[in-house]
Parts: C-alpha cells; structure tokens; sequence
C-alpha cells in the first residue's frame, strides 16, 4: 500500500480531494489544478455552464450503466446485474435532478433575455418619440 498522504498514489485526485476537504487542507496536485479550472469556468461562463457539463456527464454514465443493465440482463449474469442496476437507479435519479436543473436555468436565462430585449424596445421606441 502506498505511503500516508501520497497524491502520487491518488490516480484520479478524488479521494485525496475528498481527505484534504474533510480535514480543512487547500487542495493540491490533480486538485488543486482543477479546481483552478473550475474557478474560470465559473468566472467566463458561469455556475449553469458547470451545472450543464455536469448534465450531460451523468447522462453519459447513467446511458453506459443501462447498456450494462441489459447486458447482464440477457446473460443472466444476477450478480452483475444486482450491481448494476443500483448503479443504474441512483445515477438516473442525480441525473435526473440535474437536467431538470439545466432545464430551469435555461428558462430562466431565456425570460431573462426576453426582459432584455424588451428594454431595448422600449428604448428604441423612446428614441423616436
């Protein structure tokens, strides 16, 4: 097993992410990069870009897990299938929650764009008058 507090050994940074989190440490290696990635998503384009990419991630999951589902399924593999469709049912339930998300912060960015586009119709009709 690898050395106490190893990023190196951490492959894909999450766990070590999660341990530094809990114990109120900054982030550092895969992490700390990332997170600097998402701090300029968030700055350039905002929470309902991150909220989409996170969308469109669970769905490609959750899509993969089904095409797992229904190949235990038709080899009457019961243990995987067990293993999957719990997979399968939490994802589709963030996943779900999710694209409503998506769904509400495209309807709102629209009403807003509508108001917008109001008040320059009112400015232009001001203009002439």
């Amino acid at each position: 097993m690898g050395e106490k507090n190893n990023q190196n050994a951490v492959k894909h940074g999450g766990e070590g992410a999660i341990k530094r989190i809990q114990a109120q440490k900054p982030l550092i290696g895969l992490a700390a990069n990332e997170l600097e990635s998402v701090k300029n998503v968030l700055e350039t384009s905002g929470p309902a870009a991150l909220i989409k990419a996170d969308a469109e991630k669970l769905q490609t999951v959750c899509n993969l897990f089904w095409d797992a589902v229904s190949k235990a399924a038709q080899e009457g593999d019961i243990p995987a299938l067990d293993r999957y469709v719990a997979r399968f049912g939490w994802l589709s339930g963030v996943t779900l929650r999710a694209l409503a998300q998506v769904q509400q912060n495209d309807k709102d960015a629209a009403k807003s764009s509508a108001g917008v586009i109001e008040v320059l119709n009112a400015m232009k009709g001001n203009d002439n008058g």
